[in-house]
């Protein structure tokens, strides 16, 4: 019966640990994301000021889309789990 308790209680512990570190990471993830739509917004200004080549600012945007679907692709794998 002890033994019992002491692996509900682990087994609550470890989902709980899980359960922080997958909300932390969502966290680093929506800040990520929150720079590069930043740096995109940059690029296209520095685009349309003439700083910097069209080539540069569509990269950007591809970046963009990239992180996008790829941070959509984890979460969806997360879920799934």
């Amino acid at each position: 019966m002890a033994r019992a308790k002491l692996n509900i209680n682990c087994e609550v512990s470890a989902g709980f640990y899980g359960l922080i570190a997958v909300l932390e990471r969502e966290i680093i993830a929506k800040q990520t994301l929150q720079a590069q739509i930043e740096t995109t917004e940059l690029a296209q200004n520095k685009y349309k000021a003439g700083v910097i080549a069209e080539v540069e600012a569509l990269q950007m945007e591809i970046d963009l889309a990239r992180k996008t679907f790829y941070d959509f692709e984890n979460k969806k794998s997360l879920v799934e789990e």
